[in-house]
């Protein structure tokens, strides 16, 4: 039973994409970080809290701040995850962009295929479209 608890905790629904959420190790899921010497905080997070103010040197000590990794969410997405979950959308992004451009490019320069390219591109437009925007996904 607790594993089964476990494994729906680690489960996140955000708009339909299910993704696996892991315990950070960095952290040792606490959100921040205490890897440093003396159980500091670490040099490469206190880079990245700092990283709007000019640090020069990192040597000063400091405790308890934000994990770097988690950024204090206690929990990361695996790699693998946020590739499939980001990736598939910008492609599908990047093939819509580059039909309009084709459409663009073929209307402005009178080609002589434009027809078919505005087909063409019409119902791959159309299709990537409707998967995204089509309702409810099962």
């Amino acid at each position: 039973m607790e594993q089964q608890n476990d494994a729906v905790q680690r489960i996140s629904k955000t708009e339909g994409i299910q993704s696996r959420l892991e315990k950070c190790a960095h952290c040792d899921s606490t959100g921040t970080c205490s890897k440093g010497k003396d159980g500091s905080t670490c040099e490469v997070c206190v880079r990245k809290n700092l990283k709007w103010t000019f640090v020069f040197s990192t040597s000063k000590l400091r405790y308890g701040m934000v994990c770097s990794v988690c950024e204090g969410f206690v929990k990361i997405e695996p790699l693998t995850e946020r590739l499939h979950n980001r990736i598939v959308p910008v492609l599908a992004l990047l093939v819509v962009y580059v039909a309009l451009i084709i459409i663009c490019w073929a209307a402005c320069t009178e080609n002589k295929h434009f027809s078919e390219l505005l087909a063409f591109s019409s119902t791959l437009i159309g299709s990537i479209t409707g998967y995204y925007f089509g309702g409810k996904k099962k």
